[in-house]
């Protein structure tokens, strides 16, 4: 017999995302096509330095190697 743990209590609500939902990460990837790779670095520079939720990390993880990736390839 399989017996389930039941948790009582109030559910955890995670705040929305910035962004339509999209968050700051992904947006500033985005621009970054647009607006000739400086919200690229922005977003390194946000991922590098600014404690980030764990939500929006893997747009500015994207923003990180949009910018790391033409400087690894013209150098080899």
């Amino acid at each position: 017999m399989i017996r389930y743990v039941v948790v009582e209590g109030r559910p955890v609500r995670e705040r929305r995302l910035p962004c339509c939902g999209l968050g700051s990460g992904w947006l500033l990837f985005i621009m970054g096509f647009f607006l000739g790779g400086i919200p690229w670095y922005i977003g390194t520079f946000i991922l590098l330095c600014v404690r980030v939720d764990y939500r929006e990390k893997p747009g500015y993880v994207a923003c990180t190697l949009a910018v790391s990736f033409p400087s690894f390839h013209f150098t080899c």
